[in-house]
């Protein structure tokens, strides 16, 4: 019985922990017009390393029994808590910096289809099957919303929450709202995006620049203590002890 109890704890944590199984239902949740804000949606989803842990710790606890079974699972809480939240932060920076690459190029779609003629709908759809993941998904959903008569501002409110995608929503949103061209205002967020890639892969390569000089530096470290440090030491100190003696 035991054992049953710590293999559904344990398929319950993986589930939570991993959200291959719910991602169609968020996408398609995603939809509603009564779902939740971005940002209460993004906290919620941020409490679920926490609570696949505690699940965890749950199931050590059984598994083993006893005394070192609730010390094991006091250990596996925060110990699956970091690891969790250290794995979530990978696959976000992974995928923050891919929307990074793609957003320029969309913006240069998304303007040329809109010069065509096509309404900015048609050309959601049409870039969206053009672009990879994760961009793919993120239009998708926009594209969505807005056939089942969503406005301008809920449709984008997701991406106007994500950095590498703000530039393209906000576009979007103030043509939607005041009519603004909405193709010359594309080509320039392309233009401010590839600046700002340009400039953040810059500050990268400075940064491994210097931290890449640190390592050199510590190989030197002890050579320079011996020769420089450790005479002047022991000459004060053999000077010290004949003034005492």
């Amino acid at each position: 019985m035991s054992a049953l109890v710590v293999v559904v704890l344990a398929a319950g944590a993986a589930w939570l922990a991993v959200p291959t199984g719910r991602a169609h239902s968020r996408r398609f949740g995603s939809l509603l017009p009564a779902q939740r804000p971005a940002g209460q949606r993004l906290a919620a989803a941020a409490q679920l390393p926490t609570l696949a842990a505690v699940v965890l710790g749950i199931a050590a606890m059984v598994l083993v029994g006893g005394p070192a079974g609730v010390l094991l699972g006091v250990v596996t809480v925060p110990v699956a808590v970091a690891v969790l939240r250290y794995l979530a932060t990978f696959g976000s920076r992974a995928r923050a910096v891919a929307l990074s690459q793609q957003a320029p190029l969309a913006c240069d779609l998304l303007a040329a289809v809109l010069s065509s003629g096509a309404d900015p709908v048609s050309a959601l759809s049409a870039v969206s099957e053009g672009v990879g993941e994760p961009l793919r998904s993120s239009l998708a959903e926009v594209e969505a919303r807005l056939r089942l008569g969503s406005d301008g501002r809920t449709a984008w409110a997701p991406l106007l929450a994500d950095p590498a995608l703000e530039p393209i929503a906000a576009a979007m949103v103030r043509s939607a709202e005041t009519g603004a061209p909405l193709a010359d205002a594309l080509r320039r967020a392309g233009g401010d995006l590839r600046q700002a890639r340009r400039a953040a892969l810059l500050s990268r390569a400075r940064v491994v620049g210097v931290m890449s000089v640190l390592p050199l530096g510590l190989c030197f470290l002890p050579a320079f203590v011996l020769l420089g440090v450790v005479p002047v030491v022991v000459s004060l100190v053999g000077r010290v002890l004949e003034l005492s003696s």
